[in-house]
């Protein structure tokens, strides 16, 4: 397969490298999955789980749990 970027080849990852691992990001998305199907399946009154959002001080946290899912929304 060739790159669309000239002189650049194309890597596709092999899904039986025993080499490949999971990364924070990973972790993170998969935690804040099981947080989303907590707050939907017990009816709680939070927003969604969110992975990697950048905050208005320039931060990125790994997770973030909105206080209601009206406040999601807000930017």
């Amino acid at each position: 397969m060739r790159s669309k970027i000239s002189g650049k080849p194309t890597r596709i990852p092999d899904a039986f490298d025993s080499t490949v691992y999971k990364t924070e990001r990973t972790c993170c998305a998969k935690i804040a999955e099981w947080i989303n199907r907590i707050i939907e399946d017990n009816h709680l009154d939070f927003g969604s789980a969110e992975v990697e959002t950048r905050s208005s001080d320039d931060k990125y946290p790994d997770i973030i749990i909105c206080a209601t899912s009206r406040s999601a929304d807000v930017k």
